[in-house]
């Protein structure tokens, strides 16, 4: 590998993975741009940028740095920023700006969902705007969720009858457990939340775990 200097270095290919290429390319920037930055550092005095961070463009110094308009300044050669007007749904994550134009075609519907759908729309603090060549579609992609289930989740959809009679268990137990907290003797000093029967209690939460992996293992 050529450094810009022109010195020379071996690339330990046993740690490929931890490789980052970058392509340089240039941007014109001027005072009151937003910027993203896309990737993890520090200002030349040592302040935290963060990927996905946006900033706002004051000027530059007279080396060629950028300067923010919080008064950070960035070393020329950091680089490790783009235009920040456009964001993918991920990006914008925590974020919120006055108007927000959200541009979701028929090409980005394999990635649509419920829950990305929701935070792009939830961005807005004035107005929104949303931009499709297929309404219909946009309309039916974004009705469903794209979470992952979970392994409760999965056990429930493969044993149905399980999730019932877990779900019928665990109000069982909540009732014998009240019951239990009004039929104990109050003792001085000590809170009612503590006034449970800890034998009894564990016995039948070791029953109903038992039960479980009787139904699961079938």
């Amino acid at each position: 590998m050529k450094h810009q200097s022109d010195e020379t270095a071996l690339l330990p290919l046993d740690q490929a993975t931890r490789f980052q290429v970058y392509e340089t390319r240039t941007i014109a920037l001027a005072a009151g741009d937003l910027i993203r930055i896309t990737q993890n550092g520090f200002t030349k005095t040592k302040q935290r940028l963060n990927n996905g961070d946006l900033k706002k463009v004051e000027g530059f110094t007279k080396d060629g740095d950028l300067k923010l308009a919080n008064g950070w300044v960035v070393s020329k050669d950091f680089a490790h920023w783009t235009h920040g007007y456009c964001l993918t749904s991920y990006s914008s994550q925590s974020k919120s700006v006055d108007c927000v134009f959200i541009a979701e075609s028929a090409e980005s519907f394999r990635a649509a969902g419920r829950e990305q759908f929701y935070v792009s729309v939830s961005r807005f603090k004035e107005s929104l705007t949303i931009y499709t060549d297929d309404k219909q579609q946009l309309l039916q992609v974004v009705s469903k969720s794209s979470q992952r289930p979970s392994a409760t989740d999965l056990v429930g959809m493969r044993f149905p009858e399980t999730s019932v009679r877990a779900a019928t268990e665990r109000h069982r137990v909540r009732e014998i457990r009240d019951e239990a907290i009004e039929e104990s003797p109050k003792q001085p000093g000590v809170p009612d939340s503590k006034r449970v029967p800890a034998r009894r209690r564990r016995s039948i939460r070791w029953q109903i775990r038992r039960s479980h992996s009787r139904r699961i293992s079938r």
